[in-house]
């Protein structure tokens, strides 16, 4: 493939999109490993995955239940993962939708088959709820209302989004109440990135004062 796959909670680096030399960009296990800390504020993004707020549409609320009853029976981080094909399947029908030419759309009906089948899959599956699709899976007036409708659908959604300036300081093990003061002092966003980008990690400098001027007898290490 010439690069590494990341996943939910991974982070990769950003600084040179264009560069197919440059490497380190995803390091780890799915990016479980975050690569070095630079003064460019648009260097590092984490991928997660959000809740997306419910609506009062009946198939919505029923998409919720569904997912918060296998939350609770498998967990946050099971269920999440699981739900996250209902998204995969619902953004590949939005690109459709907008790549289409026509105002007038409609659902297709093979997207929600593989849906319900997932619901299936959970063991909660309603028959009542076929009366529910045939009810939205009619023609839409426009692609926005389309578009809502698949979101209706969709109990998470995933974002990419670059790291916060805290979030850079404690991968530099700096102290919560430090950053606190870092931050009240109104010292700017770009240039809290330039002071964590510039900084050393915490732990890694006191094990290095500590091997120069502690009295304990050292191992000696070897690469042979």
């Amino acid at each position: 493939m010439g690069g590494l796959k990341y996943g939910q909670g991974g982070v990769f680096d950003w600084s040179y999109p264009t560069s197919k030399l440059r490497r380190g960009r995803v390091q780890g296990e799915y990016g479980d490993v975050c690569p070095t800390i630079t003064c460019n504020p648009e260097c590092l993004y984490v991928y997660e995955i959000i809740e997306s707020d419910m609506t009062r549409t009946k198939l919505n609320r029923y998409v919720w239940y569904c997912y918060r009853k296998y939350e609770k029976r498998v967990g946050t981080d099971k269920a999440r993962e699981e739900v996250s094909r209902i998204f995969d399947i619902t953004v590949m029908e939005k690109e459709r939708i907008k790549d289409s030419e026509q105002d007038n759309v409609v659902i297709e009906q093979d997207a929600m088959n593989k849906v319900m089948t997932i619901l299936e899959e959970w063991g909660i599956y309603k028959p009542w709820m076929l009366d529910a699709i045939a009810e939205y899976t009619h023609t839409f007036h426009s692609k926005q209302d389309a578009i809502r409708f698949l979101s209706d659908i969709t109990p998470i959604r995933k974002a990419i989004r670059k790291l916060t300036e805290r979030e850079c300081f404690r991968l530099m093990d700096v102290n919560e109440s430090d950053i606190d003061k870092i931050q009240d002092s109104g010292v700017s966003r770009s240039q809290q990135y330039k002071m964590a980008g510039n900084s050393i990690v915490v732990a890694c400098m006191e094990g290095i004062f500590y091997n120069l001027f502690s009295n304990e007898e050292q191992e000696t290490l070897t690469l042979f």
